[in-house]
């Protein structure tokens, strides 16, 4: 008797599922209105919006991705993550997109940097010299900040001051700025903002019939350090319209 009682409990529980499942598979779909004097049950949307995300063709995505506004803190986080920098080049570029959040708000640094091709400083280091070029504190609201960096490894600074560095390209017109010394790293140094101008004016102008040598001369401890610059149109080229420089 126990037997016949534990199989028919068992049955039951298996008929109660397969009803559930039934039911589940072949139930009508929510009425939107109300309808045979029965009130109609509306699906309810998420809150937020459908936002769109333009990625530029040097990203590694479609033109224009569709999210929704709380997947991401940012449109900038949005399309870091949705449409990738591509970051493969023809030269020896290394590029990369940083996010963070500066009170409350993302921004994004862009950079590109490049080792020197050879170089003779005052002091040895295991790593040669590199130039760099960032975008920084790029925000949904606020364009970027333009730099133009060198990292020389020449006798540290002072953390304060300047260092007169010339630098030409392609053996063409010499240009000398004094570079501001960086308050956080003894070896690099940047170029003054009504310099970088200049700077990007004469990188643009190389390509393959000019060259793409760059030589700078660290003239307080005689560093020179040279690059071959080619490659920029990929690895810098991106940088300076996302940064809202007029090419």
């Amino acid at each position: 008797m126990k037997r016949v009682l534990g199989w028919f409990a068992f049955a039951l529980v298996i008929g109660m599922l397969l009803a559930v499942v039934v039911i589940a598979f072949f139930r009508p779909d929510p009425r939107p209105a109300e309808r045979d004097g029965r009130a109609g049950r509306v699906l309810i949307e998420p809150e937020g919006a459908y936002l769109t995300v333009s990625c530029s063709d040097y990203r590694s995505a479609p033109e224009r991705i569709t999210y929704h506004e709380y997947e991401f803190t940012s449109n900038l986080a949005a399309r870091r993550e949705l449409c990738p920098l591509n970051i493969s080049t023809d030269g020896n570029w290394r590029v990369s997109e940083d996010l963070s959040i500066d009170a409350g708000t993302d921004t994004v640094r862009l950079t590109a940097s490049l080792d020197a091709s050879s170089f003779e400083t005052a002091r040895s280091w295991p790593v040669p010299p590199s130039l760099t070029v960032y975008c920084w504190d790029l925000s949904d609201t606020e364009p970027g900040n333009l730099n133009v960096a060198l990292y020389h490894y020449g006798e540290p600074h002072d953390f304060g001051g300047t260092i007169r560095v010339s630098w030409s390209f392609n053996g063409e017109q010499s240009r000398t700025w004094n570079w501001g010394a960086s308050s956080i790293e003894a070896e690099a140094i940047f170029l003054p903002d009504r310099g970088i101008e200049q700077f990007i004016s004469d990188l643009l102008d190389t390509d393959d019939d000019s060259g793409f040598e760059l030589e700078a001369m660290i003239l307080s401890d005689e560093g020179q350090l040279s690059f071959d610059v080619s490659g920029w149109e990929i690895a810098v080229r991106p940088l300076l319209e996302e940064c809202g420089f007029a090419l």
